[in-house]
């Protein structure tokens, strides 16, 4: 069968941020079973240009599945089938991440005739959930089971940021744009699966590669995988990333190093897949614990075991190190683990030059709840699965 793929990335014009998303989810679709994988980038993209793109594809392809990565996108069911009608045949499979997608960007998709279509609801973050669907859809995984997983993962990571003080307010209710109000990431993201939930993509086969697996990063480990080699950013994105994203206020000192500095960041490494920055100079900041964090001229980052549900995150560490002098500890190792009293921070290296290191220390947190049954089943039983008219919705 003769299968195309078709992705949109959206993130307001962002260059640096959408080039990396076509580095991320472009370099799994090409690992992928299609005979053609197509991106388009930036928000002018959305319409009428989408809407060529998926007929010159569907013209040349059995079927076709389109994936937007895209902000609250609007758009009128009517003139979309039209606009669609020559790839109607074709179009198989939508996923959009879009914010508030749930109801008119579903609607649009279903009249242009595909047979399966996720959105959804309120504000939600696809920071997760793309990335595991993409691997579980990539490698033969029906469609609603892949959905479930990757809700029950974002609300994991959801519950975590919210057990960290340092992050609690990155998945507070807050003002969005388009109109929409207040928008709460805790209550939204919920994904709404309309048609064929079994849907399975022909000729997927396992590969290591495509692999959404805790032990190897989760959807952090996925995502530098199928970047390597496709991403670098240069000061100047890194800037712009820092100034729209922002890190914890604890960590303005950390973020300001990196704005001087004159770095460089590029996914891949010799050895293991990581993110390496290069400095001009060695950096030194100081922590929010009070220690000194000091970095050479090459850092190297790799994810190791990630597992959301049980707040354990690792990541193997080069070129960092805690303190100063000859008490200094060189990094290997720093993760976050849960504890009954909350999280707490753990490290692992060696000082002065040859005495293992391993430190544990707790982070201003709460203790967290997801790994509980209850909870699993809960955010496994959120997604709505939804079949028939999508116009009466």
């Amino acid at each position: 069968m003769r299968q195309a793929a078709l992705l949109w990335i959206h993130d307001r014009g962002r260059a640096a941020t959408e080039r990396l998303g076509e580095a991320v989810y472009g370099g799994l679709l090409e690992r992928g079973p299609y005979g053609e994988v197509r991106c388009l980038r930036g928000p002018a993209a959305g319409g009428e240009v989408l809407a060529a793109a998926a007929r010159d594809l569907a013209a040349r392809s059995e079927a076709l599945d389109v994936f937007c990565s895209a902000h609250t996108t609007r758009r009128a069911p009517a003139a979309w089938r039209e606009a669609l009608a020559p790839a109607r045949d074709a179009l198989r499979l939508v996923y959009s991440t879009a914010c508030w997608g749930a109801r008119a960007e579903l609607q649009a998709w279903a009249a242009a005739g595909a047979r399966a279509v996720v959105c959804h609801e309120g504000l939600n973050d696809p920071l997760v959930a793309m990335p595991l669907v993409l691997s579980r859809w990539l490698t033969g995984s029906p469609l609603g089971d892949a959905v479930v997983e990757g809700y029950r993962e974002t609300q994991a990571l959801h519950a975590l940021a919210k057990a960290l003080a340092w992050t609690r307010r990155l998945v507070a209710p807050r003002e969005v744009p388009d109109g929409y109000g207040v928008g709460d990431p805790l209550q939204g993201s919920r994904p709404v699966v309309w048609g064929e939930a079994s849907l399975r993509l022909g000729g997927a086969e396992e590969d290591p590669a495509l692999r959404y697996d805790p032990a190897t990063g989760g959807a952090l480990g996925l995502a530098v995988r199928a970047a390597v080699g496709r991403f670098a950013f240069d000061r100047g994105d890194l800037a712009e990333l820092l100034a729209e994203r922002g890190l914890p206020e604890p960590w303005a000192d950390l973020a300001e190093a990196f704005r001087r500095a004159e770095a460089v960041s590029r996914v891949g490494a010799q050895r293991a897949p990581g993110l390496v920055v290069s400095f001009a100079r060695p950096l030194v900041c100081r922590l929010p614990a009070g220690p000194q964090l000091r970095l050479s001229e090459r850092v190297a980052l790799a994810p190791g075991p990630l597992d959301l549900e049980r707040g354990r995150l690792d990541f193997e560490v080069q070129g960092a190190a805690l303190g100063s002098g000859l008490t200094a500890c060189r990094l290997h190792r720093l993760g976050v683990r849960s504890g009954r009293r909350g999280l707490f921070l753990r490290v692992a290296g060696v000082a002065c030059g040859f005495l293992p290191v391993r430190l544990s220390v707790p982070l201003p947190s709460v203790p967290l709840r997801v790994a509980l049954p209850e909870e699993r089943a809960r955010l496994s039983a959120g997604v709505r699965f939804l079949e028939g008219d999508a116009a009466a919705l």
